[in-house]
């Protein structure tokens, strides 16, 4: 079947009045989070006015039009290096769903300040309303499609012309929301599964989106224009002697019709498997994309060619690699590059869409992971046919179970120092991830609760070069929750992409911030003299703080030691301070934790003898930091402002157990 580009259903985009302050959109450097903006219970009413009982009060559960579907971090500091601890700080801007309705994909252009991408998604589920029958003044939620059907509130965006197949742009310079295009194959638009992901092209100033409807990959102006489609099915796979697999026009969803289960995916006219696309990033003029099978019963990596003038697709479509059959065989719904040029991939579960909003898709066994580059590659060897290492590297998400609770958004940002300083040098030295629960494990409640809720469905960040081999569990990393709502509810799927905006102000650099990690991301030295740059001196002493002496101010040298208090069955963190001023003298030390909180903090002491910390509820493995300000007593005596020599100490609680002696 001969493919002809799609033309978009809107001539212009159709600015959406929101509300929202006319103001640049983005404060320096954001993590910005797609997610489901949940649900509210409306209030039924009888015909007279009156309220009348809920019998049934989930049929009176809502998607909440006011919700957070995207929201918008600073990351520029935090308040200590990565310990496992969750960022408590508040989003400074949300883009809520009567708005846009649920989003999954995130795009940012080059422009300054950069504009947002966003992409209509039903990876949280499609939601069908109709007629009211029982004369509650609500509309009836369905359980199957019917004549009188049409999509809930806020499940798509707030104009007629909304749907599953639409994308919005945020100006980033007043931050207002308009329908920039909707997606068609044929003059056809997307009929319910939704769009995929989506993907800037700098240089040829172009977005690619990725249609679960059809499989077909869009190529769009900046204005929303259809420029070209790129047909995996007919154009990709033949090219590595797969059999085409070709569009099924008739495979639609009808919300009209008794067959649309909005229980049932299947349902929801997906496209094929070995066309469907989702994850999509642009590197080195070739467009990378996932297909959910290909070459294998595993989800497959393919890439493109692009004209190095004019940006349109070449014909040169191939195979990269595909996930090993030690993986679930979900979608791979994001992707990005490091700066080596290794290839981090995202996984999103099946989705379940259950009627009460809660399990969107499984939990755990869903995974992040890193492809290296072969160094040297073979490309006429028949045993190495990819230019890709065969078996991945594995990331740590979430502290549960396999520490699979990925929820299949991936993006790089600027590294994080010791004391959780933004490096914007080292551009992609950090790894985030969406994902459930990502701090709930109860064998390791005592330790997780000093670091803040345990019930996170958000974004982890961690060292992109701190894989699973020196991160498990991932106690180096940040935890940060995507709207504040700490529901014991048992969740999943709700969380979506990311995307980070950063080194001062602008995208991530391709270039390698560390030639020593610039081609086939070895593992890590384990002790910071074997290293040959700062970024590798700060990554192992992110892992081993306890080997990293702290940086000492002019006015104090800091001396620290861990031991095991066998009284109490508990380590114990030993400081020296010693003056090193003429005047005035430094006599008193006050102790304050970083992160996690610790019970024997906050503590002030004298500074002639050596002082001890309990970590009380640390358990091995986990890392923490303890500030440190020393100051003159009778300065702080006088009850005006005094001067505090700070210094910070880092920490890694030994493997090995300390034993309570026995009574």
């Amino acid at each position: 079947m001969a493919l002809v580009a799609a033309t978009p259903a809107l001539a212009d985009a159709i600015e959406i009045p929101t509300g929202r302050a006319n103001a640049p959109l983005f404060q320096a450097d954001t993590l910005i989070t797609t997610g489901f903006s949940g649900t509210h219970v409306r209030k039924p009413f009888s015909p007279d006015g009156s309220a009348v009982d809920a019998v049934k009060p989930l049929l009176r559960e809502f998607i909440d039009p006011d919700g957070a579907v995207v929201t918008l971090l600073s990351i520029a500091q935090f308040d200590a290096g990565p310990a496992g601890q969750e960022i408590k700080r508040r989003a400074y801007d949300k883009i809520i769903a009567r708005d846009v309705g649920q989003v999954f994909g995130i795009a940012l252009d080059d422009q300054t300040p950069p504009n947002l991408y966003l992409s209509a998604t039903s990876a949280f589920g499609l939601n069908i309303n109709g007629a009211d029958r029982n004369e509650d003044m609500l509309p009836d939620r369905l359980r199957k499609g019917a004549g009188d059907a049409v999509w809930a509130e806020a499940q798509f965006g707030p104009t007629p012309a909304s749907g599953p197949g639409s994308v919005y742009k945020v100006d980033g310079r007043t931050g207002q929301v308009s329908l920039l295009a909707n997606i068609e194959l044929d003059g056809v638009p997307n009929s319910a599964a939704g769009l995929g992901n989506i993907a800037f092209d700098a240089a040829h100033k172009v977005l690619f989106i990725s249609d679960l409807d059809t499989g077909v990959i869009h190529r769009l102006s900046l204005d929303g224009e259809e420029l070209e489609t790129f047909d995996h099915g007919m154009n990709g796979r033949p090219n590595e002697q797969l059999e085409p697999s070709l569009h099924d026009a008739e495979n639609r969803a009808d919300i009209t019709s008794g067959d649309f289960d909005p229980d049932l995916p299947d349902t929801w006219g997906f496209a094929d498997e070995k066309r469907r696309v989702w994850g999509l990033a642009v590197r080195g003029g070739r467009l990378f994309y996932a297909v959910a099978t290909g070459k294998t019963e595993q989800p497959d990596i393919w890439s493109i060619g692009l004209h190095e003038k004019t940006g349109v697709f070449l014909e040169d479509a191939r195979w990269e690699v595909s996930l090993p059959e030690r993986f679930e065989p979900f979608d791979i719904s994001d992707l990005d590059f490091t700066a080596s040029g290794s290839l981090v991939v995202a996984q999103r579960a099946t989705p379940l869409a259950p009627f009460d909003y809660n399990e969107m898709t499984q939990m755990g066994q869903v995974a992040v992971t890193r492809f290296v580059l072969e160094d040297p590659d073979d490309p006429k060897s028949a045993l190495t046919p990819s230019d890709w290492v065969e078996e991945p590297i594995d990331y740590s998400i979430g502290f549960q179970g396999t520490h699979t609770n990925a929820n299949g958004g991936v993006a790089l940002g600027p590294n994080y120092t010791v004391r959780g300083s933004l490096e914007p040098r080292d551009c992609k030295g950090t790894l985030w991830a969406t994902g459930d629960a990502l701090r709930d494990e109860p064998t390791l409640e005592s330790a997780l609760e000093l670091g803040g809720a345990l019930t996170v469905h958000g974004a982890q960040a961690q060292p992109v070069m701190m894989d699973a081999r020196e991160n498990t569990p991932p106690w180096v990393s940040y935890f940060h929750d995507f709207d504040g709502v700490y529901d014991e509810t048992v969740r999943s799927g709700h969380m979506g992409d990311v995307e980070v905006l950063g080194c001062v102000g602008t995208r991530a650099s391709a270039a390698p911030a560390d030639p020593q990690l610039a081609k086939v991301d070895p593992p890590l030295p384990k002790d910071p003299k074997l290293c040959t740059s700062p970024l590798c001196v700060t990554l192992v002493c992110l892992a081993n703080p306890a080997l990293c002496a702290p940086q000492q101010n002019a006015c104090m040298s800091v001396e620290h030691a861990l031991s095991c208090d066998p009284e109490t069955g508990d380590y114990v963190l030993q400081v020296q301070a010693a003056d090193r001023l003429a005047a005035p003298v430094l006599d008193e030390l006050k102790l304050l934790p970083a992160s996690p909180p610790l019970g024997a903090l906050p503590l002030q002491t004298g500074m002639n003898a050596p002082t001890s910390v309990s970590l009380s509820g640390m358990s091995a493995g986990q890392i923490g930091h303890v500030n440190i300000c020393a100051f003159n007593g009778v300065d702080q005596a006088s009850g005006a402002p005094y001067d505090c020599c700070n210094q910070t100490v880092s920490f890694k609680i030994p493997n090995a157990l300390c034993e309570k002696e026995a009574e």
